[in-house]
């Protein structure tokens, strides 16, 4: 490579590809492949001259004014904001009239969502929302996205950032010229943030939006009824909006402040058939949402945006840009019997990712819900479905351009495929994640990773993905020690900063990476009421991971990381057999090596080529292998299934090449082989030639035979020897 500058191709096809970085990958459904192209031009981003990705409009929030006032003080202010409250306060309506309203930075204001945790993704968001579309989509790799992001004097409001101090820094640091406005429920810590903590509304707006919401005035009893609302209720919207339902629905009763535990059941009961099919479906997902035309896909009728709507207005669902969600509490009151079928939302998302001509931003936007899918799959012991649903939209997922949503399917596709003892799926997964970390500064797990799945191909007898696994880790250079990395636990490492963005501890496998990319670190997230003034409506309910999740997770990650760590030095003989099992243990003696390097910016080249000449050495057995010979040195390669490969040309100085398949086993093998026109350098016709080896292995013997009728001058026997 010698430090030349290269351009990476990431596409499904040849119409759709995508830049990102310096090396040309395609992202397939059976395994990513690493090429390199020397570009005619490198990618040159144009930045809009405004930039606006705003959220939907909406009226402006009851009994906010002296927030918002204090919110656009904080902004003249400079530096970042933080709004948090506890849940069904009012953050994320707060957050979005003033992205609407609110004069934005010199150049923008950007609205985003951090729902789903990863900064990378966010990162990716809002540099997509500052630059033109190019001909290709575009990925900068980390050090050249903090250059395009300097200078772009942005403001930026990030909904849901319920996110780790490390995680909100990364964040910050990616618009280096920007302000960034975050709403979550915990109070951050985050270094010269502006902390703004919101309550409930005070007396005269909770009773206006009551009337507001039930769009009729309150009676005199009724004023006495509702004021002990709001004070039950701790003047949070979300819980006044149900009480305001809830009298709708029963003309004349506002329920009692003792039912706020059962708002949401009350609810429940007066929505028509479909609309509890959807709220149902979207409990499910717990908190991900999805689109309308998902909504639609799965309850099968139209109008799902209306119904939805209705919903909202009651407190039950919350619009999002991309379509709807349910609200955090309500996954306490599903009962499982209500619970939509998993294994029908499998299929539908699998079918769903393999159709032609869905959108980048379409996948994208059903991150979330796709991770929750396979996550519910592997709760309720349907690995396989897992499996399908994961091999169906990862490659979609890479194509998106959001590779921490990426890592994160590739890593409950390995879990379901350990544990369904599906082992070509895993060592899919595995190598997946050994392409995506190539891009997210982890260049020594990267090694690791396409080694192991290196060794799972050849037990597998799949030649042909072990070479493409080897293929990769050539372009595995020295990487730039400031650089940082965009990776499923945060951006990295600083500028500047004499850290290795990754330095891969001993003991840590890849099996045990692979389980991590999908366990929570600290546990299930909880949302909780968490009501003053009542203490019987204390509510607890899972945001992304309940409680049982949690354990599930954790049980699931034990038990694979047991089983599968040990695959790294196990040099068990499968498909491939003897030969493959000792080439098995050359790698991992080679893998061993990698994982004990603590600094890879020095001994980063050598350890790539010792594993890559050992990868290539256990997969030279039998036919296949580089041989030397009267006509000059080629390889032979294989693609399983007794299929091999020979590259055939003319030994008089033509340029003439044609490969060759031939079929037989990795002893002997045949096929038909073009025959040279010693004059002309044409093709004078076809004839039969057999491969065989040695005993020893180092010996390769070629027979060509061919018609009377062809001037075959090479029609006899001649060896040639192993090339090692």
């Amino acid at each position: 490579m010698n430090g030349e500058q290269y351009r990476v191709d990431i596409g499904g096809d040849a119409t759709a590809p995508i830049v990102a970085g310096h090396n040309n990958v395609v992202i397939s459904a059976t395994g990513s492949s690493v090429n390199v192209l020397m570009p005619k031009e490198e990618p040159a981003p144009v930045r809009l001259e405004r930039i606006e990705l705003l959220p939907a409009q909406q009226p402006e929030p009851l009994g906010r004014a002296s927030e918002l006032a204090t919110l656009s003080a904080a902004l003249r202010n400079g530096g970042a904001v933080q709004l948090c409250g506890p849940f069904g306060v009012g953050k994320s309506t707060l957050l979005r009239y003033a992205a609407r309203t609110f004069a934005g930075g010199p150049d923008g204001t950007i609205f985003v969502s951090a729902a789903g945790g990863e900064v990378s993704d966010v990162a990716q968001q809002i540099f997509e929302a500052c630059y033109k579309p190019m001909g290709r989509p575009y990925l900068p790799l980390p050090t050249e996205l903090r250059r395009l992001m300097t200078g772009v004097r942005v403001t930026v409001y990030v909904d849901d950032a319920d996110l780790t101090l490390q995680q909100m820094r990364d964040l910050t640091d990616a618009v280096p010229d920007g302000t960034v406005v975050f709403a979550a429920a915990e109070r951050s810590p985050l270094e010269g943030v502006t902390v703004l903590e919101l309550a409930g509304l005070d007396r005269d707006s909770s009773l206006k939006l009551l009337r507001t919401s039930m769009n009729r005035s309150l009676s005199e009893s009724e004023t006495a009824a509702a004021e002990e609302l709001w004070r039950a209720a701790d003047g949070r919207p979300l819980l006044l909006k149900r009480a305001a339902g809830i009298a709708g629905e029963q003309p004349g009763a506002l329920p009692k402040p003792g039912q706020i535990a059962e708002f949401v059941p009350m609810l429940r009961n007066h929505l028509d058939d479909t609309s509890k099919q959807i709220l149902n479906l979207l409990a499910t997902l717990e908190g991900a949402e999805l689109s309308v035309a998902h909504i639609e896909g799965l309850c099968d009728g139209s109008g799902a945006a209306r119904l939805c709507d209705r919903m909202v207005a009651l407190g039950l669902l919350a619009r999002t840009e991309t379509g709807y969600c349910c609200a955090l509490d309500i996954v306490t009151v599903l009962d499982d019997s209500d619970r939509y079928p998993i294994a029908g939302l499998c299929v539908y998302f699998t079918r769903w990712a393999r159709r032609a001509g869905v959108e980048r931003a379409e996948v994208a936007a059903a991150g979330p819900a796709l991770e929750k899918v396979l996550e519910l799959a592997q709760r309720a012991g349907q690995p396989k479905l897992a499996v399908a649903l994961a091999r169906a939209t990862s490659p979609a997922m890479a194509r998106a351009l959001r590779f921490g949503m990426w890592g994160r399917l590739l890593g409950w596709g390995w879990l379901a495929a350990e544990e369904s003892g599906d082992r070509a799926a895993a060592a899919y997964f595995m190598h997946e994640e050994g392409i995506r970390s190539m891009f997210t500064g982890r260049r020594v797990l990267a090694v690791a990773l396409l080694a192991e799945a290196a060794v799972r191909w050849l037990e597998l007898g799949n030649q042909h993905a072990a070479t493409t696994a080897a293929n990769a880790q050539q372009y595995l250079l020295p990487h730039d020690p400031t650089a940082i990395s965009l990776g499923a636990n945060g951006i990295g490492a600083s500028p500047g900063s004499t850290t290795p963005v990754h330095a891969a501890a001993s003991g840590h496998t890849a099996a045990t990476h692979m389980t991590g990319l999908v366990v929570p670190p600290s546990g299930p997230h909880t949302v909780s009421l968490q009501l003053p003034h009542y203490a019987g409506s204390a509510l607890t309910s899972a945001a992304g991971h309940g409680s049982s999740v949690g354990a599930a997770h954790t049980v699931a990650a034990k038990s694979v990381a047991a089983s599968a760590g040990t695959n790294v030095v196990s040099g068990a003989a499968g498909v491939g057999g003897a030969s493959a099992a000792a080439g098995s243990a050359v790698l991992a003696k080679a893998i061993a090596g990698v994982i004990a390097a603590v600094v890879f910016f020095v001994a980063g080249p050598r350890i790539i080529a010792e594993v890559r000449q050992a990868i290539e050495s256990a997969t030279e057995h039998g036919i296949v292998g580089t041989w030397n010979g009267p006509t000059g040195t080629f390889r032979i390669t294989t693609s399983g299934s007794g299929r091999y490969t020979v590259p055939m040309k003319s030994e008089i100085g033509c340029s003439n090449r044609e490969d060759v398949t031939l079929t037989g086993n990795d002893q002997s093998a045949s096929g038909t082989a073009p025959i040279f026109d010693t004059s002309t350098c044409a093709i004078d016709g076809y004839g039969t030639i057999t491969l065989s080896v040695s005993s020893d292995g180092n010996t390769l013997t070629e027979t060509m035979s061919a018609p009377s009728s062809s001037n075959c001058e090479n029609c006899d026997s001649r060896t040639y020897t192993r090339k090692h």
